[in-house]
């Protein structure tokens, strides 16, 4: 009974410093970052639950759209026939940019396994499920979507491992 209670007793502590020291979750998770002050394991666990619940929150519907654009049937040169190359690319019409937030580059092998080769967001829309919306797109495309090969961050390794669980 102890145990389910510790996670609301963090997030009435955590709650109480926030307004004590009028500092927003952001402000409170960056300074632990910084290591102005240091949280048990629990209650930086209970932090991160705040603030992925304030995002869900302070999220608009989603008004994204993602295009599949077929790029080559066979690349020429050093990959001759590895089959057909696709971008799928991630757009988000209200914000008015004239080039994709976010792509994947996908090539579908003559077996027709199609392989991701690389998944790119842009710096300053990491980590809002741009990369997780393609790839599940990728999965709703193709019968046979294969993610092999590994990423470059942590949290993109647990999004391929999680993604690729499917």
């Amino acid at each position: 009974m102890g145990r389910n209670r510790r996670p609301t007793n963090c997030r009435l502590k955590i709650e109480k410093i926030c307004k004590q020291e009028q500092l927003t979750l952001g402000e409170l998770a960056s300074s632990l970052d910084e290591g102005h002050r240091s949280f048990t394991t629990v209650m930086q666990k209970q932090l991160k639950k705040m603030l992925r619940e304030q995002r869900e929150q302070a999220k608009p519907p989603e008004t994204h759209e993602i295009v599949f654009r077929h790029v080559s049937d066979n690349a020429e040169g050093i990959w001759d026939n590895i089959g057909v190359r696709t971008y799928v690319e991630y757009f988000e019409p209200e914000a008015d940019f004239g080039y994709p937030l976010g792509m994947v580059c996908v090539t579908q092998a003559p077996d027709e396994v199609a392989i991701l080769d690389i998944v790119f967001v842009l710096d300053h829309f990491r980590r809002q499920g741009i990369a997780r919306r393609l790839l599940e797109a990728c999965y709703e495309r193709w019968d046979r979507f294969l993610i092999r090969g590994i990423a470059i961050s942590d949290a993109g390794q647990g999004l391929l491992d999680d993604v690729g669980r499917r």
